[in-house]
């Protein structure tokens, strides 16, 4: 079903993507280092360190999104962003999801 769906959403012109992808799993295993990496709590003040890792994240997801299409909107399948839309929203506030039932 999610299938059909991204095949219809891509006859849009403007949406490119829509397979399964490894996203979710890049930014999920840069956020577990974040929590976990003892240079994180060393190294400059708090605010720094989250704000210069949301900027990766972000940039990361950019540019995957950049080689995988041209298009101006970037459609990444995967069942896993409903448990991260919290997360998800705070690196791209316009990301939408949706869930199939």
């Amino acid at each position: 079903m999610t299938t059909l769906l991204c095949n219809i959403l891509a006859n849009n012109p403007k949406i490119g993507g829509g397979e399964t992808s490894p996203l979710l799993e890049y930014v999920y295993g840069a956020r577990y280092n974040f929590s976990n990496t003892p240079e994180v709590k060393s190294a400059l003040s708090e605010m720094e360190m989250t704000d210069s890792f949301m900027a990766f994240c972000k940039g990361g997801m950019n540019s995957y999104a950049e080689q995988i299409t041209t298009k101006e909107i970037y459609l990444d399948k995967s069942r896993g962003w409903i448990h991260y839309a919290p997360f998800l929203w705070k690196l791209r506030p316009d990301a939408k999801n949706y869930c199939m039932r």
